[in-house]
């Protein structure tokens, strides 16, 4: 199992075509997860679009036979701001987690 905990992380997953998400999934993701510009010059990480992560955060994709389950990272899980807006898919993220490892 892969439990990416970062947007960055993520992006890069799925821009090599190691994550498999559908089709028009995936370009959505990728447009709003793409490093803005003038951060990426400078090597930090800004998404373009708004939370693209949130789009995606407790699903199951797959690389084969192995789960990817993006959760958000805990030092993020602590902010009033992400914690409320994340709660559902964070319950998600744990039961996939659960299903996955009871195989």
């Amino acid at each position: 199992m892969i439990i990416p905990m970062s947007l960055q992380v993520l992006h890069h997953l799925a821009r090599a075509g190691f994550v498999a998400m559908e089709e028009e999934q995936h370009a959505t993701f990728l447009q709003k997860a793409t490093p803005k510009r003038k951060y990426a010059e400078r090597g930090a990480y800004m998404e373009t679009g708004r939370a693209p992560f949130l789009d995606v955060c407790g699903r199951v994709f797959w690389h084969g036979d192995v789960p990817v389950v993006p959760v958000l990272h805990v030092k993020s899980w602590s902010s009033r701001r992400h914690g409320e807006a994340y709660e559902s898919a964070m319950q998600s993220a744990a039961a996939s987690i659960q299903r996955s490892l009871a195989r």
